[in-house]
């Protein structure tokens, strides 16, 4: 009788253990995406172009964190732990958004932590919106929107000189990471070029 017992006991030690390697074999793997957006031409920079410094663009709470963010409810998000940026978003665009501007033809992008050189204009930004609505999970769309502040460093008391919203959205083809992160990255360009565009407006120095 207690040789039949040592062996059940065995035989169950021996199948709890397979179960906690197969559960360890099936672990969903964490896959991370970043942004990549990149202008249609290379520009020639003009000579004596404006100094410009990015403040740093900063995130809503609600959209803090690393996670894809989804809205499946009217009042309800959730977040996807399996699907990541490489980087907090609101680094990712700024050095996005940074990199944009310093191909830009009529400024000149400064560095913040490298130099003393004081900026004609510095840009903040905040991203209000960045997530996918999933409530028709046969048409996502992916939501972008970005609010930019321009302030005028070259009078005295500094002065903001333009600020408004910029929100995009995308349809996604269908519901995979993937896709929303090209969505993603479409209406982040799209920003960004409406931005340049504004911007070049307020300043008076970009040519049509």
């Amino acid at each position: 009788m207690e040789k039949n017992i040592w062996f059940a006991l065995i035989g169950s030690v021996a199948l709890l253990c397979s179960g906690c390697f197969s559960l360890e074999r099936e672990t969903p793997d964490i896959k991370h995406y970043s942004f990549n957006v990149v202008r249609d031409q290379v520009t020639v920079k003009e000579e004596n172009g404006l100094n410009v410094m990015f403040k740093g663009i900063d995130i809503q709470s609600i959209y803090q964190g690393r996670s894809f963010m989804y809205r499946d409810a009217q009042l309800r998000f959730i977040k996807d732990f399996y699907h990541q940026f490489m980087l907090d978003p609101s680094r990712l665009i700024t050095e996005q958004a940074t990199a944009w501007f310093a191909a830009a033809p009529y400024v000149n992008v400064l560095d913040y932590r490298r130099t003393t050189v004081k900026p004609d204009i510095e840009i903040y930004g905040i991203i209000t919106k960045l997530y996918t609505d999933i409530r028709d999970k046969n048409a996502p769309v992916a939501h972008l929107a970005i609010r930019f502040r321009v302030v005028d460093m070259r009078i005295m008391p500094y002065a903001i000189l333009y600020e408004h919203d910029y929100p995009e959205e995308r349809t996604v083809m269908r519901f995979s990471a993937t896709e929303i992160m090209n969505g993603f990255n479409d209406a982040l360009r799209s920003v960004l070029e409406a931005f340049e565009a504004d911007l070049g407006e307020k300043l008076g120095i970009y040519r049509s």
